[in-house]
């Protein structure tokens, strides 16, 4: 979501009508509580106005909270792994890293669990197209 101004996202998010929306049989979306229940929120109209009003009630603000926060929280655990993957880079530089895997028992299971790393990091960076 690089190209998303995410914080702009969440400030129309936290403005916008909270609670739960929902959809009516016609053309539009409503909230079910608050100042704005039972008034129209988006009115839909087209040959797709039924999957639209349905697309926008599921885009509510507490959904699009939820996904920014899930997204920073994702963001907040790569940047920890990318500092990790350095330090062990660091050590592969340093020609300490098979000194490390082969006095100790954490060496040898960080070695598997950079392994494992590796392989998932390639994965993600093929299905990325990188």
């Amino acid at each position: 979501m690089s190209q998303v101004d995410k914080q702009a996202l969440r400030s129309v998010a936290e403005n916008a009508t909270a609670g739960e929306w929902c959809t009516d049989a016609h053309h539009g979306v409503i909230a079910d509580a608050g100042l704005n229940a039972n008034y129209y929120i988006a009115s839909c109209s087209g040959p797709e106005h039924q999957a639209n009003a349905r697309y926008i009630a599921a885009a509510n603000p507490a959904t699009m909270l939820a996904l920014l926060d899930e997204n920073e929280a994702l963001e907040k655990r790569m940047a920890g792994m990318e500092d990790d993957v350095r330090n062990i880079i660091a050590l592969l530089n340093a020609n300490e890293w098979a000194e490390h895997c082969t006095r100790t028992r954490l060496g040898q299971r960080l070695e598997l669990q950079v392994t494992r790393l590796i392989g998932a990091l390639s994965a993600a960076s093929a299905s990325k197209g990188e």
